[in-house]
């Protein structure tokens, strides 16, 4: 809540927040001449961005709600990811000059 003189305390006026981080992704393959952009569903449940760490340049959502007891099977890593999707890792490109 904002307080003090000639403030703008209004139920619908815009009220200040905190994020606090959290590791949803390992973005270690990712060349970061690409920039993720990150955004958040209208819903709050997912984090959007774009990679590029599976080669071309794909659009990801993450689920932002922590699973409750996840079954192993269920759980995936990046490399698995794109094994599974049958892509190798991205080189870097060096641009010349």
């Amino acid at each position: 809540m904002i307080a003090g003189e000639g403030a703008l305390n209004d139920p619908d006026f815009w009220q200040p927040g905190v994020f606090h981080s959290e590791h949803l992704v390992n973005m270690a393959h990712h060349n970061y001449r690409l920039e993720p952009n990150v955004r958040f569903s209208p819903d709050k449940k997912l984090v959007i961005f774009t990679t590029n760490m599976f080669g071309p340049s794909y659009v990801v959502a993450v689920e932002v709600d922590k699973a409750i007891n996840p079954k192993p099977s269920e759980l995936q890593s990046t490399p698995e990811l794109a094994a599974k999707f049958n892509v190798s890792k991205p080189t870097p490109t060096t641009t010349p000059k």
